[in-house]
C-alpha cells in the first residue's frame, strides 16, 4: 500500500502473509519475510517470479469484524 493504510481479507493472501496477520497483535510493527512456499511458490504471479521470497514492512493498526 505505499505507506496507506489498507484493509486486507485473510481469505485473499498469500498463506505466509494470513498466517502471521492472525497472529500479530494491534501495535506491531515489522518487517515479515515469507519463504517462496508459503508465497506464490513455483508459479509466481504476472509481476512476481517463480521461487520469489516476500517482504513487507507491516503495522497492524486495527482489526475489523470477526
Amino acid at each position: 500500500s505505499r505507506g496507506k493504510t489498507v484493509e486486507l481479507q485473510l481469505r485473499t493472501l498469500v498463506p505466509g502473509l494470513s498466517e502471521a496477520l492472525i497472529t500479530l497483535p494491534v501495535g506491531t510493527k515489522c518487517k515479515l519475510y515469507i519463504p517462496w512456499e508459503l508465497a506464490y511458490g513455483s508459479k509466481g504471479t504476472q509481476s512476481i517470479p517463480p521461487y520469489s521470497a516476500l517482504v513487507y514492512d507491516l503495522e497492524i493498526v486495527g482489526i475489523v469484524g470477526k
